[in-house]
């Protein structure tokens, strides 16, 4: 059999769904599976099965192709829960930027303050943009979709909420991705950056709003401790330069972004590092960077599959995140109740900031063994690929 995965373009770029994607092509090909990969339907004729990767997006020019081929197909959702994380993200996103003043500067008279957004974090939803629509334009794709499959059960419950009709069916492909990482990081990455072992909160990702460094920047406002940002390549430039805005306006302390996108840049306690070459940074420097950090602070609004959280985890790097993520669903022990997984990780909602901010000094520094036994990391990327295949079946 030989199956098509429809990716966005710039499909040699980094994100979580084209991880997750790229995972399982290489664990279909070690099963022996033919898999290949094109922007469009149209160029993936020859496959028997196509394979349509994100379901957040507006997917309906791909899913007028799919028509026209008519040949069954499935999706691959990195289905996002919109209805919940939406408003309450961007309305924290122009909440920071009016009290950056980036903005309009009174609301009827109301004055934008930080105080005000960390006394109540509620007020975030009365700033929040209406939710996007791409749900309602997928409907009919996932409706006539022979399968929707989700990394995890809560990623399928969106689904099937968003479309009652769609079947759906969890192959959690995220955690094979993570379970090749074997044995203890090197030093690469303080020595590159000079920073000390255990001395650092860092977060990786993109520079985005779903993403929140705004929420991480503030938590760590008052902290006399190094803050690092892995940031691949972002798509919201103004998000992106607000965030270096925030870090010279509110942190006082070290902040080094490390980025696909932004320019070199020092000043004050803020430094600008591009990654090398321009391309991403390379893996042993990556999980050097998790196995260094003293603490992974990363608490997103929405984050499907969230490799992230599974990178810190199997690195043993204690994590504040969000409990929308559906990283819980990795973790969640049946037998006591929570995902909290031997308290080396921590859930809070993304924009209640001085409780982040409280629980930043119970939880850096701590000390966790490198999780290379746990259920979620023995299952191996060819485990995914044959739960996959079993499905299409």
């Amino acid at each position: 059999m030989k199956i098509g995965f429809i990716t966005r373009r710039n499909h040699h770029a980094w994100g979580g769904d084209l991880g997750v994607v790229h995972a399982l092509m290489r664990g279909l090909k070690d099963i022996g599976e033919e898999a290949i990969c094109a922007p469009t339907a149209f160029e993936l004729q020859e496959a028997d099965i196509l394979v349509l990767t994100n379901s957040t997006v507006d997917q309906r020019t791909q899913g007028e192709a799919l028509t026209i081929i008519g040949k069954p197909y499935v999706v691959l959702g990195a289905h996002e829960d919109i209805l919940t994380y939406y408003t309450p993200a961007t309305g924290f996103r122009n909440y920071v930027l009016n009290c950056l003043g980036s903005g309009f500067a009174t609301d009827n008279g109301l004055e934008f303050s930080l105080d005000q957004l960390l006394d109540m974090p509620h007020i975030v939803h009365y700033y929040g943009d209406p939710a996007k629509r791409s749900t309602l334009y997928n409907y009919d794709l996932l409706k006539n979709a022979a399968l929707c499959i989700a990394n995890s059960p809560s990623e399928a419950a969106f689904m099937r909420r968003d479309c009652p009709a769609c079947k759906t069916a969890v192959v959690p492909v995220a955690p094979g991705f993570v379970a090749g990482y074997r044995g203890i990081p090197d030093d690469s990455f303080i020595q590159w950056t000079g920073l000390k072992s255990k001395s650092y909160v860092l977060q990786v990702g993109r520079l985005e709003f779903r993403k929140n460094q705004f929420g991480t920047l503030l938590a760590m406002r008052n902290f006399d401790i190094p803050l690092v940002f892995i940031a691949t390549r972002a798509f919201q430039v103004e998000y992106e330069e607000a965030c270096v805005e925030v870090a010279l306006r509110w942190r006082k302390a070290p902040t080094l972004f490390i980025s696909q996108n932004l320019k070199p840049f020092e000043q004050g306690h803020v430094k600008i590092l591009p990654m090398p070459e321009g391309g991403k940074l390379p893996q042993e420097l990556l999980l050097s960077a998790y196995y260094h950090a003293g603490l992974h602070l990363h608490p997103a609004f929405q984050e499907i599959p969230g490799l992230t959280y599974l990178e810190a985890a199997r690195l043993g790097t204690p994590t504040i995140g969000s409990p929308w993520c559906t990283i819980t669903d990795y973790f969640y022990d049946q037998r006591l109740g929570h995902a909290n997984l031997d308290g080396r990780m921590a859930y809070l909602l993304p924009y209640h900031i001085r409780e982040i901010e409280e629980l930043i000094p119970q939880m850096f520094g701590k000390s966790f063994p490198p999780l290379e036994d746990h259920p979620i990391f023995t299952y191996t990327e060819s485990d995914a690929a044959r739960n996959f295949v079993a499905h299409l079946n």
